[in-house]
C-alpha cells in the first residue's frame, strides 16, 4: 500500500518505523478511530487520553461500526 494512504487526514508517519507499522497506525489514530470505542470516557464524554486503547465500557449506547 502506498504513502498516498498514509498521509490522508493529517496523519504523520513516524519514519523509524516500517510501512506496515505506521499502517497499523494509520488504522488505529486515523480511519479506523478505534479509540472511539477502546478508550474509557470522562464525565462529559471526552476521552481519557491517559487512558488511551485501555478498553472502555459504552454501556447501554451503541458502539461505531
Amino acid at each position: 500500500m502506498g504513502h498516498a494512504v498514509l498521509q490522508e487526514q493529517g496523519f504523520e508517519p513516524e519514519s523509524s518505523k516500517g510501512e506496515e507499522w505506521n499502517l497499523g497506525k494509520y488504522l488505529v489514530q486515523g480511519a479506523g478511530h478505534y479509540s472511539t470505542c477502546h478508550t474509557p470516557r470522562n464525565f462529559l464524554g471526552g476521552e481519557k487520553l491517559s487512558e488511551f486503547l485501555h478498553g472502555s465500557n459504552l454501556g447501554r449506547r451503541l458502539g461505531i461500526t
